[in-house]
């Protein structure tokens, strides 16, 4: 809105100008411009709250169809509540109209006579200020990450938080580097020093070319950095991944009370001859609520599954964090789970991404499980396990069990750990052998995948918001582009006139925008990758480069798209008439 308005005053700077030469002071012009932007922005406003509406109408419509595997439900519909789009379209007039009187400031310090001469200039930056900020917000940037790594801050606000500043220091950095290089000399030959000229015209209005490249840069930021956050499936076989080394999982309707992990134990349920399973790990089933983001409701009853004592001594899995006793513990977090002490709160491990944002706990928080005609049962969270195939359940020791569950006999889930070619023979002859229990077993992979499309949905929905933003961000950088292209008109007609060929002056647009381009796309993705680091580090240091390079490339390409379309105006443009005003 700041950047339009500034527009719409810079091309009636005659018009005001003319005002307050008959006797308009100037804080009857800012009144009535004012009061112009407040009817302008309360359409604007209404129109948006419909659009905010109907955006959320058709994310909706995505998650009942495009996206219904990821709910998993037809049983959304869209809520409208009027006091949330009053306070949307509230603060989007506010902020309209901050942005409107802080434009009009300008109109103070012009006289009458610049304002007659049609443009209303801005203000240059100072000579060391933009720098000293820059300094500061960098310092901050770097203090409060630190600050983070060590645990003093939360990580994720820690470093969100670094990225802003670390954003806000590179456009005031911007702000001033364009400031000083319109007054400096532009030389050279050939492509240099069309190149320079081209640069020395981006600094022509600094606080212009400021905003455009803040209006690709947030953009930017936000489409980085929540695509970064998407999860694909687990490639690592490894015993340190989200599978614990597992390739299959496998749950029962009735409890199998053999082992078949031994030849005797197999025997006894008809699996003869040979057997491509080298691990095979037992767990005891309490049914509950699902505490993975599968569930769309919180889950007050949570499922909770105990594993045989082989498994915790065997270790295994990738864990983001632990609160252990002992050296051995730290090693091996599931070694808290040995032992039963019923005076104590009964330790349990849950995944990390279940704990925090299903049922909104950090380690060493309890949760207490009721039941009917007993004392609830308190459960102390030892650990947290980092995107594993347990996301569904809570995680307790055997002893402990067995003493809160009695009635919970026989194993209901199971592990195995076998290779890529047998996996097939595996399950067929599970699901054969084992009809009457109601086995079903799966890939640990494909309930990975389950996990993740959830949250890649939700973080696909907060990447339309940055794409629109994006969109938005790109028309008015195109907006700009076309219009400083006008403006300069008289300029472009001399140079031709000097001898300039049209090529150069196209290739002058195109480094000026350029320039304003990468400037933007590369400042949204420095404080982008800041942002992640801590997702980054976690994961091995991948990033999601094709996608990174997909939104800077879109961006880059729209704007010079937009450039040539404004070199070619400006070329078509009558020369002679231009000439006559300068």
């Amino acid at each position: 809105a700041t950047l339009f308005f500034r527009l719409g005053l810079e091309q009636r700077g005659a018009e005001i100008g003319l005002m307050r030469a008959v006797g308009f002071g100037p804080g009857r012009v800012r009144r009535l411009f004012l009061s112009e932007a407040a009817i302008l922005s309360a359409g604007g406003a209404v129109l948006g709250a419909g659009g905010a509406a109907a955006w959320a109408g058709a994310l909706m419509t995505a998650l009942r169809t495009w996206w219904l595997g990821a709910v998993g439900t037809r049983a959304l519909a869209l809520h409208l509540a009027a006091a949330p789009l009053a306070i949307g379209a509230g603060t989007a007039v506010a902020c309209a109209l901050a942005g409107a009187a802080w434009t009009l400031r300008d109109l103070g310090r012009a006289s009458p006579r610049e304002l007659l001469a049609g443009s209303v200039r801005a203000r240059r930056a100072g000579r060391g200020g933009g720098w000293w900020l820059a300094a500061v917000l960098s310092a901050a940037a770097v203090a409060l990450t630190a600050a983070s790594a060590a645990g003093w801050v939360a990580l994720v606000p820690g470093f969100f938080g670094g990225a802003i500043l670390v954003l806000g220091a590179s456009l005031a950095a911007t702000r001033t580097w364009l400031g000083r290089a319109s007054g400096s000399y532009a030389g050279g030959n050939g492509v240099s020093g069309i190149v320079g000229l081209g640069l020395r015209g981006a600094g022509d209005r600094p606080g212009r070319s400021t905003l455009c490249i803040a209006l690709i840069a947030f953009a930017t930021f936000l489409v980085v950095a929540v695509g970064t956050f998407r999860r694909d499936a687990d490639t690592d076989p490894g015993r340190e991944s989200g599978s614990g080394g597992y390739a299959l999982i496998a749950e029962s309707l009735i409890p199998i009370r053999h082992d078949l992990a031994t030849p005797h134990g197999r025997a006894e349920m008809g699996l003869e001859g040979s057997w491509p399973v080298r691990r095979v790990a037992r767990f005891h089933v309490r049914e509950g609520d699902d505490a993975s983001c599968l569930n769309l409701y919180a889950p007050r009853n949570p499922r909770i599954v105990a594993p045989e004592a082989r498994f915790l001594r065997d270790g295994g899995f990738r864990f983001r964090g632990t609160i252990a006793g002992t050296d051995a513990e730290t090693s091996n977090p599931w070694l808290r789970l040995q032992g039963d002490d019923p005076a104590a709160p009964v330790p349990v491990i849950a995944d990390a991404a279940s704990m925090e944002y299903v049922l909104h706990r950090g380690l060493g928080d309890e949760i207490a499980i009721e039941r009917p005609g007993a004392t609830p049962i308190r459960m102390r969270l030892v650990a947290a396990l980092d995107d594993s195939v347990f996301q569904s359940e809570l995680i307790m020791g055997e002893q402990a069990f067995r003493r809160l569950f009695p009635g919970q006999e026989g194993y209901r889930m199971f592990l195995l750990d076998v290779a890529t070619p047998d996996q097939p023979e595996v399950v067929g002859r599970l699901e054969s052998t084992f009809a009457d229990q109601g086995l079903d077993a799966m890939a640990t992979r494909d309930r990975l995948a389950a996990f993740h499309r959830v949250e890649n949905t939700y973080l696909s929905t907060f990447q339309a918001l940055g794409g629109l933003g994006l969109v938005l961000g790109t028309v008015g950088l195109g907006t700009v582009l076309l219009r400083n292209a006008l403006e300069r008109r008289r300029e472009i007609a001399l140079l031709r006139a000097l001898g300039y060929r049209p090529g150069h002056v196209s290739g002058m647009l195109l480094a000026e925008n350029a320039a304003l381009l990468v400037a933007g796309v590369g400042a949204g993705l420095v404080s982008a990758l800041v942002a992640v680091g801590p997702a980054v580090l976690r994961r091995g240091g991948v990033l999601p480069w094709p996608a990174i390079a997909a939104v800077a490339g879109a961006v880059i390409v729209t704007g010079l798209v937009t450039s040539i379309l404004a070199a070619g105006l400006v070329r078509r443009s009558p020369l002679l008439a231009a000439l006559r005003s300068e």
